[in-house]
């Protein structure tokens, strides 16, 4: 019951006992009954904060190495295939590093306007397949993965909407840059999140499959300010009525970051 009080996602954790040796954690699951395997057994001995402390590095390690591999998975596999092998927070983070890597190579193409269209189109072709997918047998966890994933392709697509319906053909617009989104970085193997000019290391916490909110107009105001504010190592303090989504919007972009300072 602690593990919750310690990691954002992990409700238990799968351990061995050996006759021999000290019990080893293999595996972590979260609250949605999704398991991530750990890549290295973890043993327990010695204090609890000692070992938990070697669960937390072997969470951050299994994380980035789910990553890595769905990106290099990216292309070799059908997208609806794809979105079902690997785990819900590497399903969401990738598809947002490649929509990203999409927009980039439309930019700094021959034909921008006309490039960014078809990208369009293909968002579009995976919204239905998406939905495609909602329709079949899936288990409870797979259908919360989905529904995130739905709605961050909504946003994606009224992003390029937007940027087709203001004919911006240029990387460094601001119409650009001001979105919240994810880069790959790889010479060093390593997801940042970028909006404008701020820029941090993607945290590696285990979120399993928990769901987002829906992305607005006002969500992406809230999000540039607050990251503007944690680039210059300042706070920020949302203010409006009551029920607004105030707390809601600053959990999301911890989500976000996947680090939990904000």
């Amino acid at each position: 019951p602690h593990l919750a009080k310690c990691f954002e996602n992990i409700r238990s954790l799968e351990i061995v006992k050996q006759a021999t040796r000290p019990p080893t954690v293999v595996m972590i699951k979260s609250a949605e009954n999704e398991n991530l395997p750990m890549p290295r057994n973890v043993r327990i001995r010695g204090p609890i904060e000692q070992w938990l402390g070697n669960v937390e590095s072997s969470m951050f390690e299994s994380v980035k190495k789910h990553l890595r591999f769905g990106i290099s998975d990216w292309k070799l596999t059908q997208f609806k295939e794809w979105v079902l092998s690997h785990p819900g927070q590497v399903v969401v983070t990738v598809s947002q590093i490649m929509f990203n890597w999409k927009c980039k190579k439309c930019f700094n193409g021959p034909k921008p306007h006309n490039q960014l269209q078809d990208a369009r189109l293909v968002l579009m072709n995976r919204l239905d397949a998406l939905a495609e997918l909602m329709s079949t047998s899936l288990r409870a966890f797979q259908e919360t993965v989905l529904e995130t994933l739905l709605t961050i392709n909504v946003h994606c697509r009224d992003v390029l909407s937007e940027l087709i319906a203001k004919k911006i053909v240029r990387e460094d617009d601001f119409e650009w840059i001001r979105q919240l989104r994810y880069e790959w970085n790889m010479q060093n193997n390593t997801c940042y999140v970028v909006q404008a000019s701020s820029s941090f290391t993607y945290g590696y916490e285990y979120l399993g499959c928990s769901p987002r909110l829906v992305i607005t107009p006002l969500t992406d105001r809230c999000w540039l300010t607050l990251t503007g504010a944690l680039h210059l190592n300042l706070g920020g303090s949302p203010a409006g009525p009551t029920g607004t989504g105030k707390t809601a919007t600053v959990k999301d972009l911890a989500k976000v970051r996947v680090k939990y300072d904000t």
